[in-house]
């Protein structure tokens, strides 16, 4: 008699158990299984819910999923012959996830097996039936060795330094070509005879395909760019002064990386551009959707000033479009490009 009451409760303590984690169930079969593509019925969810040896009734399901709105979470009706229910709102979405996972496939800092790991964990956040479309990701071939250990490190060092407005003490790294024996090698090897740079970093910027961190130099307190890659015996110092943290409040990353070219450091002037109509593309894309514009007298030249750091870079690449971008001022930027011009026109005599 005795057993049989145990027995009793025990059945009584698992139906209840078994009650409580049913919206549970319900809530993870509407996160794997629904879609606006494909809702779900009650019976569809009668079935998930199957599989885990639970048994539903439709009425139940609806008070689960009536519960799982009142909660917060956002479940669409579709009414109709094929409709059912599907939640609407998730973390990220397929597209979102999809580039996530592009971006650190093409990355030639993060290896294959990284992908698939990070690919692994971003998992769950979707529906089962946006996990098949994930496979059609293009992964880059050829993919250039990087120690992406050393990277990562590197940038959760540089982090720390920004968070807490400390001074990073570095050494970097530039390639050499040495000539041993009649034989070319080249090596990474430590710039300027082991030089301590100390700096005060003030952000992290991803430009073509390579990491660098932007500071401020302790010395000449002016700003500049490093590889992260090539930072090496990275030390977080002392907090930084009142005076430099002062300079930083008037940092900009946005405007500074679209005043560099190709990540070329130079010295800091406001030019005068002139440019075609059909060149508009070309000027958002580097200066911003802010870009301010005047009309020329030629009908098909606008102008815009802009900050700038000058460098051979930027001269590339006004010459790369053929006059159809023209620099006008100043006058002695001007005479940097014209003596940029002839210097190279030599080589070639």
């Amino acid at each position: 008699m005795a057993a049989f009451f145990i027995l009793k409760c025990i059945r009584y303590m698992n139906k209840r158990n078994e009650k409580k984690l049913k919206i549970l169930y319900v809530k993870d079969i509407l996160e794997n299984y629904s879609s606006v593509e494909n809702p779900l019925t009650a019976q569809d969810i009668i079935n998930y819910l199957a599989d885990y040896e639970i048994n539903a009734e439709r009425k139940s399901i609806y008070d689960d999923i009536n519960a799982l709105i009142d909660y917060g979470l956002d479940i669409n009706r579709v009414n109709g012959r094929n409709g059912g229910f599907y939640l609407n709102k998730r973390d990220f979405s397929q597209e979102e996830i999809s580039t996530l996972l592009s971006t650190f496939s093409s990355s030639k800092y993060v290896s294959t097996r990284s992908v698939m790991h990070i690919k692994d964990k971003l998992k769950p956040l979707l529906g089962k039936n946006d996990l098949s479309k994930l496979k059609q990701l293009i992964y880059v071939p050829n993919r250039v060795s990087q120690s992406n250990t050393t990277l990562f490190k590197n940038i959760e060092e540089v982090s720390s330094a920004i968070i807490s407005q400390n001074i990073l003490s570095f050494k970097y790294k530039e390639w050499i070509i040495n000539l041993d024996d009649g034989r070319v090698a080249y090596n990474l090897k430590n710039k300027h005879d082991n030089l301590n740079y100390k700096v005060y970093p003030l952000a992290i910027v991803y430009f073509e395909q390579n990491y660098y961190f932007i500071a401020i130099d302790i010395i000449d307190e002016t700003i500049k760019h490093f590889r992260l890659d090539k930072a090496v015996e990275l030390a977080m110092l002392e907090p930084a002064t009142k005076e430099i943290k002062r300079l930083g409040t008037r940092f900009d990353p946005a405007k500074y990386s679209s005043s560099v070219f190709d990540m070329f450091s130079g010295y800091e002037k406001t030019i005068r551009l002139k440019f075609h109509k059909d060149m508009i593309g070309v000027m958002i894309e580097k200066f911003g959707e802010d870009l301010i514009i005047l009309k020329d007298k030629d009908k098909d030249y606008f102008h815009t000033a802009q900050s700038i750091r000058v460098s051979n870079k930027f001269f590339a690449w006004l010459l790369s479009y053929n006059g159809q971008i023209r620099l006008v001022s100043p006058e002695a930027v001007v005479q940097d490009f014209k003596e940029y011009i002839l210097r190279n026109l030599d080589i070639y005599e």
